[in-house]
């Protein structure tokens, strides 16, 4: 059928793929972000060599220069950074150069990538309070080559790590790196020349890396944020793309009812109650109200992507990582709160958030946590005992309304799952509009357990089962094509259903290609940084090609493609029910020569 075509030999393919052991809990697709203007980063060979001396070499700044930048030069060709045309840039002594200009943070100590406060578009290959060397330090700058293949160096020579009460006194460090801008392809390269700490040390602690010009997206370079003390093993390349990555999210599922009551359990500790137990203070009279605890998580805990080591468990069924529900627990408001909602809390999981207070005289009523299971399984249960449903008229006396509200709340380690249990629920007068789900740190974005956001009044009869979002099983476009011929690059994508093992139905799709042509096709590899000898994403042009179109994927196998009359096709690549295969990735990008070569952007599939 022309514009589809099913492959089994494809199941080869995917033997190409590195492999990865199983994940331990199955990883879900909750969706993908819209493609964002960023880079993608791969290694260099060191290819250092100093632009010092040469014909036509500017020194910025000289030995021993305290001025913290040089004034702004023009681009010295038309260059785009995270999407945006850039009109000027400014180098700085502190190992940078920026696209925006920004006045007294000029001089301040380097920060983490990314962050919103200036100095934000920044090019760091080493940014840390620096000075040139006396004697022999400089920043210098210089364009070579041609239009359309000219490349902008900036060099920071032999510059020297600020210490001692002069600027300029010789600690003995010596560093010695650079920034690159191509136009050809509008990569960014960091190369790194001789290194020698000097006396100083433990004084370094640079950043390494690229940043929009709002502070909000950026690739940090090392993952070592700004305590970098030694230039990385390897020169650096940065590509720019398009890129699409998943959302930090969770799937809701239900199980079998699982409640058991902690309360008074042996290691169980009781954090709130009535005045019928042994309360910790604050507790005092006949019932209590607002009041909360911190608790350790004692095993490593991921909630919507970010390491967590505290939660604060409040009176009112929820618990919240932003400890922002005061010091004694109270947050939730008097009527209902819909969410998501940037109003604080925020970072929250509930399971049954609603204005809750101990009334019921029983020992055990109240808040109870324990963490029990062995290490890798390992669970944080607390647990909310005989609360009543807070009302302002009939428990103003502490009068008991007569509700009875038992629910648990789990973060386990195995998966990184969040899991909320339901015991017995008695109605009393109290009203019952409970909200139950996860919230993430910024407000923006929930996952509602019942679908009945704040107005729940019945518990679930099941457990209810938070599962976090994972890449595996996606399809992640990454890059930017190239257009040809055609009025616009092409386009890649995925169809029947997720990459995952045992889907005989998975295809790979191209879309904008040419109409009924049988001049394309699809490349797949099992590396997206490397092809032989070369780097990968590559601009084609080294080829005698489009310096515009970009080799994204290893070549590994080519697969005839024909594309319909609406210029679509569609690639079946079966995938082996192999468990070896779960995490692996397989790289992918449809080309067509129309007659001028077209390429879609690259795509990683990840196998689940």
């Amino acid at each position: 059928m022309v514009g589809r075509m099913r492959l089994p030999l494809a199941a080869g393919l995917f033997a190409l793929a590195p492999t990865a052991p199983m994940a331990p809990v199955a990883a879900q697709t909750c969706g993908l972000s819209p493609p964002q203007q960023s880079y993608l980063q791969s290694p260099l060979a060191p290819a250092y060599t100093s632009i010092s001396g040469l014909a036509g070499t500017t020194q910025a700044l000289g030995p021993c220069s305290t001025a913290p930048f040089f004034s702004v030069i023009p681009p010295p060709f038309p260059f785009t950074y995270f999407g945006q045309a850039e009109t000027f840039l400014r180098i700085q002594k502190n190992g940078f150069f920026h696209f925006t200009f920004f006045g007294g943070a000029a001089t301040s100590p380097n920060a983490a990538i990314p962050g919103v406060a200036a100095p934000n578009d920044v090019v760091a290959p080493f940014w840390q309070p620096l000075v040139p060397a006396p004697g022999v330090g400089a920043v210098l700058f210089r364009t070579d080559g041609a239009a359309p293949n000219r490349v902008f160096t900036a060099e920071w020579k032999d510059m020297m790590v600020i210490s001692g009460g002069s600027p300029c006194f010789d600690n003995g460090s010596r560093l010695n790196f650079q920034a690159r801008l191509l136009e050809a392809d509008g990569t960014i390269e960091f190369r790194y020349g001789p290194f020698n700490a000097g006396t100083v040390g433990p004084q370094i602690a640079a950043t390494i890396g690229l940043e929009n010009a709002a502070g909000t997206l950026g690739i940090d370079a090392t993952g070592l944020g700004t305590l970098n003390a030694a230039f990385p093993a390897t020169d650096l390349r940065f590509f720019p793309g398009a890129v699409t990555s998943p959302v930090a999210s969770y799937t809701v599922s239900t199980a079998p009812s699982s409640f058991a009551s902690i309360a008074g359990a042996p290691g169980a500790v009781q954090v709130f109650c009535s005045a019928g137990g042994v309360c910790p203070p604050p507790t005092t009279g006949p019932c209590t109200d607002d009041e909360g605890a911190a608790v350790a998580l004692p095993f490593p805990f991921s909630f919507w992507g970010q390491a967590k080591a505290t939660v604060q468990m409040s009176m009112n069924g929820i618990a919240a990582f932003d400890f922002s529900l005061g010091v004694a627990g109270a947050g939730n408001p008097v009527n209902p709160v819909p969410f998501p909602s940037t109003a604080i809390p925020n970072d929250w999981a509930a399971a049954w958030w609603d204005d809750m207070v101990a009334d019921d005289p029983a020992p055990t009523t109240g808040g109870w946590w324990i963490v029990s299971g062995p290490i890798g399984n390992r669970v944080l249960t607390m647990e909310w005992t005989n609360l009543s449903i807070f009302d302002p008229v009939t428990n103003t006396p502490c009068t008991d309304t007569g509700d009875r509200i038992n629910c648990q709340l789990e973060f386990r380690e195995a998966g990184n799952l969040v899991v909320c249990k339901y015991g017995a629920q008695i109605l009393g007068s109290g009203p019952n509009t409970a909200g139950v789900g996860v919230e993430n740190p910024f407000g923006t974005l929930a996952v509602d357990g019942t679908g009945l956001g704040p107005l729940n009044s019945v518990f679930p009869t099941t457990d209810i089962v938070f599962t976090p979002c994972g890449t595996l099983g996606a399809v992640l476009p990454f890059g930017n094509g190239c257009a040809g011929s055609l009025g616009a690059p092409p386009s890649i994508g995925s169809s029947g259903g997720p990459a995952t093992i045992g889907n005989a139905t998975f295809a790979l799709t191209m879309g904008g290609g040419p109409p009924s042509s049988p001049a394309n096709g699809l490349i797949l590899g099992a590396s997206g940084s490397q092809w032989l000898v070369f780097t990968l994403p590559m601009s084609l042009g080294i080829f005698g090609l489009p310096s515009s179109c970009t080799l994204f994927a290893s070549v590994d196998t080519i697969l005839p493609v024909v594309t319909d009359a609406a210029g679509s096709a569609t690639v079946v690549l079966p995938i082996p029910n192999v468990g070896s295969l779960v995490g692996a990735s397989v790289f992918a990008e449809f080309f067509s020569l129309t007659p001028a070569l077209a390429t879609t952007s690259g795509a990683e599939v990840q196998i689940g």
